[in-house]
């Protein structure tokens, strides 16, 4: 799976690979790959994704006992 997912990043990027739907809703995920994560920014960026995801707060706060991962992606801005 990892290889087709790289290949339609890719062609989302270039802009050769029209999704097939206008709009995704991703919910409920847990930990996404980079592939997985570029493919929801792609979306995203493009106004065709919208994120949902269950969170507790004490992983989102800035505390030291915050696991750094949650803040490193780049989709948390765009949750509605």
């Amino acid at each position: 799976m990892g290889m087709a997912q790289r290949r339609i990043v890719q062609d989302l990027e270039r802009d050769i690979l029209p999704p097939p739907y206008d709009h995704f809703v991703f919910a409920g995920f847990n930990d996404l790959t980079a592939t997985e994560q570029r493919i929801i920014d792609c979306l995203s960026s493009r106004q065709q994704a919208t994120i949902y995801c269950d969170t507790d707060r004490f992983y989102m706060d800035d505390t030291p006992e915050t696991d750094t991962r949650a803040h490193q992606t780049t989709i948390l801005p765009t949750i509605q």
